[in-house]
């Protein structure tokens, strides 16, 4: 995916509004079971709320995501867990990220500013996590 100026100045609006505004539930480790590579979650979003799904990974690793469709659309955004900006490539429906160091990475999902503030009710999603070597 190519980093978009546009794309990323959304994002970043809508992490900001997410840290100022959204409320959160308490972050949800990701585990994979015995020889997988990926796993899926489902969850719903209203307004400024957003969702945090950690996971621990390696330097050099890809973690990849997809997010279901719905209407309005989540994005997903990948966090180191120790905080500071998102990583290029982990941002929109899909992202694709080379970790660059060992440790959790957070995959936050939220509304974009714009949904979030005309949205009154709950978003379903669905979130599927991948790791590979």
């Amino acid at each position: 995916m190519r980093w978009n100026i546009g794309i990323g100045l959304g994002l970043w609006l809508a992490v900001t509004a997410s840290l100022l505004f959204g409320q959160s539930s308490r972050p949800v480790r990701l585990r994979f079971t015995p020889g997988a590579f990926s796993t899926t979650v489902s969850g719903t979003l209203t307004g400024y709320a957003y969702r945090d799904y950690v996971v621990r990974a390696r330097a050099g690793q890809v973690l990849s995501f997809a997010l279901s469709r719905s209407t309005p659309q989540p994005v997903g955004v990948v966090l180191p867990a120790g905080g500071g900006d998102p990583l290029p490539g982990g941002e929109d429906r899909t992202g694709h990220v080379t970790l660059p160091a060992d440790g959790d990475y957070i995959v936050r999902v939220l509304l974009m500013r714009n949904d979030a503030r005309r949205t009154k009710r709950a978003i379903r999603f669905s979130l599927t996590v991948e790791i590979l070597p």
